[in-house]
């Protein structure tokens, strides 16, 4: 503390930090902080041994009072230990920070503040949560605290959702509107947290993508994504694996997200592994590109072929071919017919999964990879850019000019 009365000291302050410090000790002079320095081994002592010995409520009491006692060193301890003390003196201190003291409920916002800085998910969500009650006595930082807390709760639950085996991915096509960078999550068969670990997903306030790519999940597992209020698209391929999906947990859903723009379902959960492009004007489903380890890479589609007819039934675009393959399961064979370089081609494909092949789930993401930096405090999101898969073949005829489709 006796450095901040050196002025070359605040040039390296960020702005919050400096404001916080100066207001930390109302009337405390350069003086009083040389006169402290003699006493900071000692402190640094008690702390040591706090960190070590359980803390009983009266001793907590006793601390929360010498917040705002009249000598600088009695305040400086009892703010240092009940720092030490950590989750167990957490309701005395968030009270505090609620004091009309100035001086307590100073001391007491700058120890939620390095607790909600460290420690585990739960023990600075709890700190931050307690911070932003302390609207009367500090709104700056009550404000601060409540935009840190959804992002502290975001990133438990996208590490909770990772450990159980989701993906999620920047998703750049979502609507310019929204604050924050967009989310995707995809939930595939690799998924372990059953129904019960769903429940996270109300905590990624980023979230505009929710793809449940043959995972194994009920029904109600489904339902938590009503819960999920900034969602703009669900896609449910293969979900549940048996009995499809129910129409009261779709209606669910839709009544509890009025604005949700776009469910799509495929109930097989079959993959043919294209990006296609659809050509109205001439009613064909172009294929654009076709990636590598696929079901179409394997059967020999090529990019610039037009898919007409999938087991006798004629697709006219690429929307109609999307709703034919949806009607397959992983591993079903099924002979298509292809236009290419004006020869009509009858190719025996055998089906993937959706899910099954990591390149491509990245691919149908729609995006890279995010890098999360902390910077003041604030959580940005950076989109990493990675190598997208390249088609096999060179087009065999001219591309249209529509906007690519995703993954099929």
């Amino acid at each position: 503390m006796r450095n901040l009365c050196n002025m070359t000291a605040w040039r390296t302050i960020p702005w919050l930090a400096a404001a916080l410090i100066a207001a930390w000790s109302p009337g405390r002079s350069c003086a009083d902080a040389d006169a402290a320095g003699d006493d900071s081994a000692e402190i640094a002592q008690q702390i040591a041994e706090l960190e070590t010995r359980s803390v009983d409520a009266a001793q907590v009491a006793e601390w929360i009072e010498d917040l705002d006692a009249q000598r600088f060193n009695h305040r400086q301890r009892a703010e240092a230990n009940l720092q030490a003390a950590g989750p167990a003196a957490l309701a005395a201190v968030s009270a505090a920070a609620r004091d009309a003291a100035l001086e307590r409920s100073t001391r007491a916002v700058r120890i939620l503040l390095v607790w909600s800085e460290s420690g585990a998910p739960d023990e600075r969500i709890a700190a931050l949560q307690e911070l932003a009650k302390a609207t009367e006595t500090h709104p700056t930082e009550a404000a601060f605290a409540h935009e840190q807390f959804a992002a502290v709760r975001e990133a438990a639950a996208l590490e909770t959702l990772a450990a159980h085996g989701a993906v999620h991915n920047f998703d750049q096509f979502a609507p310019a509107t929204h604050r924050y960078a967009p989310l995707q999550i995809m939930i595939g068969p690799r998924w372990t947290g059953g129904d019960e670990a769903l429940a996270a997903l109300a905590d990624v306030r980023r979230l505009r993508t929710l793809s449940f790519h043959r995972a194994p999940v009920t029904n109600e597992g489904l339902r938590y994504a009503a819960k999920i209020g900034s969602l703009d698209r669900l896609e449910l391929y293969g979900t549940p694996s048996s009995g499809g999906v129910s129409p009261e947990v779709l209606s669910e859903i839709r009544t509890a997200l009025p604005e949700l723009a776009d469910i799509e379902i495929r109930p097989g959960g079959a993959q043919l592994g294209i990006q296609g492009d659809s050509a109205p004007a001439r009613n064909v489903a172009y294929v654009y590109a076709v990636f590598p380890n696929t079901a179409a890479a394997r059967a020999g589609i090529q990019r610039g072929d037009i898919i007409t007819d999938v087991e006798g039934t004629q697709v006219t675009d690429f929307k109609s071919l999307t709703a034919e393959i949806a009607k397959y399961q992983p591993g079903d064979s099924v002979t298509m017919t292809i236009q290419r370089n004006g020869q009509e081609l009858k190719l025996p494909v055998t089906f993937d999964g959706w899910g099954d092949n990591e390149t491509l789930t990245e691919a149908s993401m729609r995006g890279a990879t995010p890098r999360i930096i902390i910077n003041g405090g604030q959580r940005i999101v950076i989109p990493a850019p990675q190598p997208q898969p390249q088609p096999q073949q060179q087009p065999q005829q001219p591309a249209p000019a529509q906007p690519k489709q995703q993954a099929r």
